[in-house]
């Protein structure tokens, strides 16, 4: 295994001075600092996309990222027979804990930084359809599953717990798309896509990561183009999640993104449709619906369940 770390290392240039093993991947101590080499399966063109970002956002002074160390082709990865590494620059510190209102409002501004850096990147990436859309079919999603619940003979106990709760989930659908048109959302999704937004699409705890006080953003291979609402969104959805009825309001948190990279006109109204439309539930219903069961995953009716009580 060590001459199989030394040989991946060397693809990139590096020798290790000392290596931990880690869940997936290898943590080096090296003459550069601290490196994370791991096995990926990872697309090409995913991997490729996550370095042109991190490099674009460099370019423009944003370094709180995981850049790639790059072979001599100037490849972020490397192949050892039909393996294929990776090796990243990492920080120490720990991931963001969302119930700490310093570390999100910080992590709030650093997103800011973040997408301001991130606009313009002259690349293919994928293009996020509009809400309205999203929504549209989410509704659909729901209705479907009903359906096919209805169809059935016997019902298991997640099918119980969907049946009962999906007319609530529909109408905040329905509310949240009614709410998303009255809002400029349409002509805030144009300019973002005009004007090449990038966004991380990713903002979880384990891809924050807090050192020196400072967030660091990890694992970009779902970027993409999209308004930066749907980052903004997303990561305080679970904000909201974890706190509650502790959580602070939106208008302070979306004060702190401002600050660095001030929101279109309007933007705090789409964030509030965004946020009413149910995306876990929905996610939740496609996943399990998506084939016929004949028994049901622990972890997905346990999911279910928290997400009806959230």
């Amino acid at each position: 295994m060590n001459d199989l770390i030394t040989a991946a290392l060397a693809c990139f240039g590096i020798e290790s001075r000392n290596t931990v093993k880690e869940k997936g991947s290898f943590i080096c101590r090296t003459t550069a600092g601290l490196i994370k080499l791991e096995k990926t399966a990872e697309p090409v063109a995913n991997i490729l996309l996550g370095h042109a970002v991190k490099e674009h956002v460099a370019a423009a002074g944003f370094i709180h990222t995981d850049r790639h160390f790059v072979t001599p082709e100037g490849l972020p990865y490397a192949l050892l027979g039909v393996d294929r590494y990776i090796a990243t620059r990492i920080t120490q510190g720990r991931d963001i804990d969302l119930t700490s209102t310093n570390e999100v409002l910080d992590t709030l501004s650093q997103i800011a930084r973040f997408h301001a850096a991130a606009q313009g990147l002259e690349t293919e990436c994928l293009i996020a359809p509009p809400n309205d859309e999203v929504f549209i079919r989410g509704r659909e999603a729901v209705r479907q599953a009903v359906k096919q619940v209805n169809r059935q003979k016997q019902r298991s106990d997640f099918d119980i717990l969907f049946i009962k709760n999906a007319p609530v989930y529909e109408e905040k659908i329905d509310q949240s798309l009614e709410q998303l048109v009255a809002t400029p959302y349409t002509d805030i999704y144009a300019q973002a896509i005009e004007r090449k937004h990038i966004t991380h699409n990713a903002f979880k705890e384990e891809y924050i990561h807090i050192s020196d006080g400072n967030a660091y953003f990890t694992h970009f291979t779902a970027a993409g183009k999209n308004t930066q609402l749907h980052d903004l969104a997303s990561f305080i959805r679970r904000y909201q999640a974890k706190n509650g009825d502790s959580a602070l309001p939106l208008s302070p948190l979306l004060d702190h993104y401002n600050k660095n990279n001030p929101l279109p006109v309007g933007s705090e109204a789409v964030i509030r449709a965004m946020l009413l439309y149910p995306a876990p539930f929905v996610k939740i219903t496609e996943q399990y619906y998506a084939k016929k069961r004949s028994w049901i995953p622990a972890g997905l009716l346990n999911r279910l369940e928290e997400i009806l009580e959230n």
